[in-house]
């Protein structure tokens, strides 16, 4: 379901909000920033009681989280269930399955989980990536709150305005601005209090259900959806395009780690010590990709003019084109294929490199990886110059890549046992 169309130039600036703001993670305000995680291997959980202070920006990750503490601070935590308890003074940046919060967060809240539940307060802004969200009776939310979801239920106070997509969602407690929603149902129930506006676009006007005690102080809007004519794509296929191309270079970089854990260590190196020689190398392999794909498709036409020119009088030329064509062909299209794959690992190993520096870490951090490729993707939204920065990153990791693979190949025909550089275990 397109629920919001834009063009692709509107989208593009809108998308790199979404980003950043969905991995809000920066980097530290100080490097004294503390980073936690747990055995994941014995599904531990992470405790933080309710006598410790914490008085930092913290970096978590986790089998799961129970923070009833005072973290100082940011929050950025990655585990599969998640409760809060306690005090965070800065933003909460959660990415978790399961999501219970009865504590206090007193800026902005950025949220990504299957299903959550809020009874606190969030005295910031609230931006949710939920299957299934529920704002319990009792929680507060003092900024705007953008959702989207399958399903909400929304029972607390949301003091400023709601931005809804989802295919059903219920309100029941207090709005203190608009309303705006999108998607298939919108109910308002009972004792509900909107003081602002209701805009909704849904395919039936009669989606929108209003219980007789509910109050409405703004007016109500129904709008159709916007149908794409001209074939543009929606503002939310945007960020599923990109996020779904995070997600795939996340765990192709974990696979190259897993399959090729020297050459990635050397790759690692080059782009520290040897930056020139590793975009000179990228340059190369850019390069030798366009003259093989050009060379594949010449000797495609070789072998297709070759078998339709094979029983004419010109049988022999035809012959001989096809017998070049046909060994060009599988020649042509691997080194396409190879340097294709080196380019695409190109931005990955640098997301490796720049998380690892971020993380200030020997070994490769999957959370600093993760980071360090979303604000890479934000980075390459940018009209035009995203696309040049996505080439020149590309560029310095492919060579860099390359280099590695070229020591590591060094390494083991000089059956050296311990070649340099360690093999960069993830954490």
């Amino acid at each position: 379901m397109d629920l919001i169309n834009h063009s692709s130039r509107r989208s593009a600036p809108g998308l790199i909000v979404v980003l950043v703001t969905m991995l809000g993670i920066a980097m530290p305000s100080s490097y004294a920033a503390v980073f936690m995680r747990s055995n994941d291997s014995t599904g531990s959980t992470l405790e933080v009681d309710a006598l410790t202070t914490i008085a930092d920006d913290t970096y978590i990750f986790a089998s799961g989280l129970q923070m009833e503490g005072i973290i100082d601070g940011d929050l950025s935590a990655m585990a599969a269930d998640i409760r809060v308890g306690g005090t965070v003074t800065q933003a909460a940046n959660i990415f978790t399955q399961s999501y219970r919060q009865t504590g206090v967060i007193q800026r902005g809240l950025r949220l990504f989980s299957d299903n959550a539940s809020i009874t606190g307060v969030v005295d910031g802004s609230l931006l949710g990536v939920v299957n299934t969200l529920t704002f319990e009776p009792g929680s507060v939310i003092q900024g705007d709150s953008y959702v989207v979801t399958a399903r909400l239920v929304a029972e607390g106070t949301i003091k400023e305005n709601l931005w809804v997509v989802a295919e059903n969602a219920s309100v029941f407690g207090h709005v203190g601005g608009s309303l705006t929603f999108r998607g298939d149902r919108l109910e308002i129930g009972p004792e509900a209090v909107i003081i602002g506006n209701i805009e909704y676009r849904t395919d039936n006007e009669n989606a929108l259900v209003v219980d007789s005690s509910a109050t409405i102080l703004g007016s109500v809007l129904w709008q159709p959806p916007v149908i794409d004519t001209e074939g543009n794509g929606g503002f939310w296929s945007a960020v599923l395009i990109r996020v779904s191309g995070l997600l795939a270079a996340f765990l192709f970089g974990l696979l190259l780690i897993a399959i090729l854990p020297r050459p990635i260590d050397h790759a690692l190196r080059s782009l520290s010590t040897r930056a020139a020689a590793s975009f000179a190398a990228g340059l190369v392999t850019a390069v030798s990709v366009i003259v093989l794909a050009v060379l594949f498709l010449l000797a495609l036409v070789m072998a297709i003019t070759g078998s339709a020119i094979l029983d004419g009088n010109l049988a022999a030329v035809g012959a001989l084109l096809l017998v070049i064509g046909t060994l060009l062909i599988p020649i042509a299209s691997f080194g396409t294929v190879v340097g294709s794959i080196l380019l695409y690992s190109g931005a990955i190993v640098v997301g490796m490199w720049g998380g690892r520096r971020m993380m200030r870490r020997e070994t490769v951090s999957r959370f600093g990886m993760f980071v360090a490729l979303a604000a890479l993707t934000a980075l390459f939204a940018i009209p035009y110059v995203g696309i040049v920065l996505a080439i020149i990153v590309s560029l310095f990791g492919a060579g860099a890549f390359l280099l590695g693979l070229r020591q590591s190949r060094r390494d083991y025909t000089s059956n050296d046992s311990t070649p340099s550089g360690d093999v960069p275990a993830v954490t």
